[in-house]
């Protein structure tokens, strides 16, 4: 049995291999002297490209930081995310993963070529990151690529992430030579608002968020080489890769660096941005439109309609009429258009499918406030094309974006133009319909941008207008008045401003003043007698409006050199001797970087003898192919007395669909309940899979584990390989759980600032079927907990049933001819009552329970505040009461408990290398039992990490 079981498991992991490299497209990799690129046939040109500028780019940025590459670094390309971004990471090992696809309008659009400079952007990444000084690099040699001083201990977000921001912003392009970036900056600073390093350091959990760190941190760093240079910079990053026992810390290293402290560069720093005149006048507000985080604006003959992430909800603004709710959506909605007619909204934005990322656009039926099943995959920033039955939008491939025209009722699909690796424009955005039957649209490269337009019936493109300076937010409106491309740019003081075209008159509209807030999205109400625009301020975003007096705006732009709209090829030289040379694709090997992985030493003590607690050594070795599809880790342990090596090995492979994943291993394990230390030898697998609705907050996860395991008694002072396994057991466990639960934060509001409101459900169950032919073991468990809408009460109501198990006040336990089929442990909705432990011993003997709690928010109050001469921000102090109450028992003696509670817990983020991004809190709690049993009290500790 115990051979059959080892063979079944090794047979297992090899179907699992076969069919996740069989589910896989073909891929390849292009190997360059510092890199290996692996692609898979749709990004075969943008593997090129990047094979083409990759050791570039490596030698340019460790010139700039007096550092070198350390090993070969794999880079994986992934056409099936249509979402672009990428992440550097050193766990297993130093890795590199792209998102092959272009940028929808936004921070990432700053680019003539947005693959290569995120790349750029994620290499230096792992050329910071990995600064060693020969110990730590010693160090890394055992433990891994993983090891890094500047991340784990020194640098928090601001700074990892400032200089990679820094660096990509150069030449340029980036996100620091984005108008509407400096914008932030400037209106932070006039607003007296401009965030200390210890704010922007990352750990500030509210609106922006992490924005902050990239934004700050890539400002400051660029700041501080030019105006120390980049040696010194350089030097900072050397300082701080070594771990100063006397003088740790950001603030040691950077005096030591620089000669001066963090506070005094960065409070000179945020004065050297200069200050803008602002309008007298102040805009009135949106009713509906006051504190949020507004990202998506558009209006119609209907209204005004936005969509808030907070809630997750789109809106609709009737002229004299309430704001009304149309729908929820995930956060992933970037664009809204109505019809000329106004019956209908588009609704593009992104789906998730297991790991796979596409765009997708939907048709909502205003009137009737349904969606009408209609769904575009693929497609996105669509706009209505002159009546609702058209439809013009992007498709995208790889690194190419094709601007299209089709019907909803079917029909072929028309291609009116394509730009990308090696067309003008490199990105095309934001299709927009005008009265002539032409296509207008935002071209864009870098930040050179312009307003184009293309005929459908003859393919021409033209620009419709000169060179505007950095023009975005593009929109054509259908409202009472007329037709308008609304758009904003970049105004003579270096703040966004609102433009609108006349599509009827041939005339422009042009914002003359600045007002408070960084510009989005302008739109015109749908009598055009006013301006509405997203206004971001430091805390939260909202809803501005001015009246609109043509006689007091400015009509055109000032004369500009006239662009080129036709395709050309691009010239690219981000670096001096970029060439390709001869380098032949090779088939992929995922399995070729198992021998690369993250090693971390196990010790532990287990009474295996005559209780005494016997020492055990090994180590965890955990590894995966570049892309993380196939994860594998082994852990050997080794005892001594009695002499046995055990050791786990696990494996998951993530499909497109779902993860499937397996395990087997050979413990000694310690006595538990009647049986003495033992041997088992398990065998499992499981399958598990997320669904996540288009619904902001509303998702479907599901898991299935199933597997045997052996036992050998009879260990002790004995050899446990002579131990004979007379016992088995087959297991199957599953949980199923659905979440309909949105979150709303009141933007700048200290009180209360996060509320929840919906509902989820879990059922989780156990099925144990001892071999041969005993009686089954089943347990089942059901939770349902419940958000209230307006005040912040959260209600769970949970039930178990077993068989095997039994439920007391303070645990779970286990019939004692069952310990060992339980070893791995079991789910427990039913709250813990440890204020009864030694009160009602009785209550361990049943095996059904069902339990109620009530907690209700009493305080929660925002600080977001760091600590003077402390690596320390305060984030929030919390204040809940609750009670809680449990029935043991269904049958002719049940028992009831309950009691009531308070909490109160302080939560805080420590300033140190990334942990800046993980809020700690210490928690007290007290308890009163209402039925007898001990007042109780504990201390303990939290944490929410977003790394």
């Amino acid at each position: 049995m115990r051979r059959l079981l080892l063979l079944s498991a090794l047979l297992f992991v090899s179907l699992q291999w076969s069919a996740f490299s069989s589910a896989k497209d073909p891929e390849q990799v292009l190997s360059t002297r510092h890199f290996d690129i692996i692609y898979s046939p749709p990004s075969e040109a943008a593997a090129l490209l990047l094979a083409e500028y990759a050791d570039g780019f490596a030698d340019e940025i460790c010139s700039f930081l007096n550092a070198p590459l350390k090993d070969r670094i794999p880079v994986y390309l992934d056409a099936r995310v249509e979402d672009i971004n990428g992440y550097y990471t050193g766990h297993p090992y130093s890795r590199i993963y792209l998102y092959d696809t272009v940028p929808l309008e936004g921070s990432l659009a700053v680019f003539s070529d947005s693959l290569l400079m995120i790349f750029y952007h994620e290499l230096t990444h792992a050329v910071s990151l990995t600064m060693r000084t020969p110990f730590w690099q010693l160090a890394s040699v055992v433990f891994g690529d993983i090891v890094s001083v500047n991340q784990f201990f020194t640098m928090p977000l601001s700074f990892i992430e400032g200089v990679t921001v820094s660096f990509e912003s150069a030449k340029g392009e980036g996100r620091l030579n984005d108008d509407r970036i400096q914008a932030y900056l400037v209106h932070e600073r006039l607003s007296g608002r401009f965030l200390s390093w210890k704010e922007a350091s990352g750990a500030r959990d509210v609106y922006p968020g992490a924005k902050t760190a990239y934004i700050y941190g890539g400002a400051f760093s660029a700041w501080l080489q030019k105006e120390y240079g980049m040696e010194r910079y350089a030097r900072l990053w050397k300082t701080g890769s070594g771990l100063h026992i006397l003088h740790p810390g950001l603030r040691a290293v950077f005096r030591d660096a620089y000669g001066e402290t963090l506070d005094s560069a960065w409070t000179r720093f945020s004065e050297s941005f200069a200050l803008p005149v602002l309008s007298s006048r102040s805009p009135e507000t949106v009713p509906g439109g006051e504190k949020g985080r507004f990202s998506v604006l558009t209006s119609g003959n209907t209204g005004v309609a936005w969509f808030d992430p907070d809630s997750g909800a789109v809106t609709l603004a009737r002229d004299g009429q309430k704001p009304d709710r149309l729908f929820r959506a995930s956060s992933g909605l970037h664009r809204l258009s109505f019809s000329p007619d106004g019956n209908f909204l588009l609704v593009s934005g992104v789906s998730a499918r297991g790991r796979k990322i596409v765009q997708e656009v939907r048709v909502y039926d205003v009137e009737n406030r349904r969606f009408t099943g209609e769904r575009f995959s693929g497609l996105r920033d669509a706009a209505f094309a002159g009546d609702s039955r058209r439809i013009v939008g992007v498709r995208t491939r790889s690194q190419e974006s094709s601007l299209v025209l089709l019907s909803r009722s079917g029909g072929e699909e028309r291609t009116l133009m394509t730009s990308g690796l090696s067309e003008r424009p490199g990105l095309v955005f934001s299709p927009s319909w005008m009265p002539s039957g032409s296509i207008a649209f935002l071209g864009c490269d870098g930040p050179n941008r312009w307003i184009g337009s293309v005929d459908p019936e003859t393919g021409e493109v033209s620009l419709l207008t000169g060179a505007i300076p950095q023009v975005r937010d593009l929109q054509s409106l259908s409202i009472k008045t007329g037709d308008f491309l609304s758009f904003a740019w970049t105004g003579p003081q270096g703040l966004i401003r609102w433009g609108f075209y006349d599509m009827n008159a041939e005339t422009f509209l042009l914002q003359e003043e600045d007002y408070p807030g960084v510009l989005h999205s302008p739109v015109l109400g749908p009598s055009g007698d006013s301006v509405v625009w997203i206004a971001d301020f430091p805390d939260y975003r909202r809803l501005d409006r001015v009246p609109l007096n043509p006689a007091s705006y400015a009509e055109g732009f000032p004369p500009t050199e006239q662009m080129d709209a036709k395709p050309v090829n691009r010239a690219r030289n981000p670096v001096e001797g970029a060439s390709l040379g001869a380098i032949e694709a090779k088939p992929y090997r995922g399995w070729k970087w198992f021998g690369d992985g993250f090693f971390y030493p196990l010790f532990s003590s287990q009474p295996l003898g005559a209780g005494n607690g016997e020492w055990t050594g090994g180590f965890a070795w955990i590894t995966s192919d570049p892309g993380e599809f196939a994860t594998l880790s082994f852990s050997p342990v080794f005892h001594v007395d009695p002499r046995f090596l055990e050791y786990s090995l696990s494996s998951a492979f993530a499909f497109d669909s779902c993860t499937v994943s397996a395990a087997v291993s050979d413990r000694l394990l310690p006595a538990v309940s009647v049986f003495d230390p033992y041997r088992e030898l398990l065998f499992s697998t499981g399958i598990s899979r997320t669904f996540t609705a288009w619904n902001y907050g509303t998702s479907l996860s599901s898991s299935l584990n199933a597997g045997v395991r052996g036992f050998a008694g009879g260990i002790v002072g004995a050899d446990p390989y002579s131990a004979e396994f007379s016992t088995f057991s087959a297991f199957l466990s599953g949980e199923l759980e659905f979440s309909d639960v949105k979150t709303t934060a009141l933007q700048g509001f200290p009180l209360f600032r996060n509320t929840s409101t919906g509902w989820l459900s879990a059922v989780s169950g156990d099925l144990i079927l001892p071999l041969p032919g005993e009686t089954p073991v089943p347990a089942l468990h059901g939770l349902l907990r419940m958000f209230a809408p307006v005040l912040p009460v959260e209600i769970s109501l949970s039930a178990s049933a077993a068989r095997g198990l039994v439920f007391a006040p303070d645990g779970t336990w286990v019939n004692a001819d069952r310990a060992r089929e339980y070893s791995a442990g079991t789910k427990r909705y039913i709250p813990l009552f440890p204020e009864y432990k030694n009160a009602y011993e009785a209550a361990r003997a049943t095996d059904t329970a069902f339990g109620a709690v009530g907690t209700l928010k009493v305080l929660s109050l925002e600080i977001q505040e760091g600590v003077p001469l402390l690596p320390v921000y305060f984030n929030r102090f919390l204040m809940e009461a609750g009670y809680k109450g449990a029935l043991f028992g269904f049958g002719g003696d049940p028992l009831w408990l309950d009691s009531v509670y308070g909490s109160a817990s302080l939560h805080g983020t420590p300033i140190i290398g990334i942990l800046s991004r993980t809020v700690f809190g210490a928690e007290f709690q007290y308890t009163v039992p209402l039925r007898g049993g001990s007042r109780y009290w504990s201390v303990g500790a939290v944490f929410n990490s977003d790394l």
